[in-house]
């Protein structure tokens, strides 16, 4: 049986995430050292900004809401981000 996504259902592509998803959490690991260095903010901190701001694309406000609550393990690797 394929693995689901952890935020949806559809089938996995890889780190439990769906294509969709795993595309929005590469784009929210990638932008975090931009952010971080501007705004000083914890990785916490950063995921309810950006789930809070109205130009956050559905998918991206998906990984970060799930990120905050099951996903916390995701955390660390947000915070490690060096950005591209």
């Amino acid at each position: 049986m394929p693995k689901t996504c952890s935020v949806c259902d559809e089938k996995t592509t890889s780190d439990g995430f769906c294509r969709r998803h795993e595309g929005a959490y590469r784009r929210i690991v990638e932008a975090y050292a931009g952010w971080r260095e501007a705004k000083e903010n914890s990785p916490e901190e950063y995921l309810r900004e950006i789930v809070e701001l109205a130009e956050t694309g559905e998918w991206v406000v998906d990984v970060a809401r799930y990120i905050l609550g099951e996903g916390k393990a995701l955390l660390r690797e947000i915070e490690g981000a060096q950005g591209v």
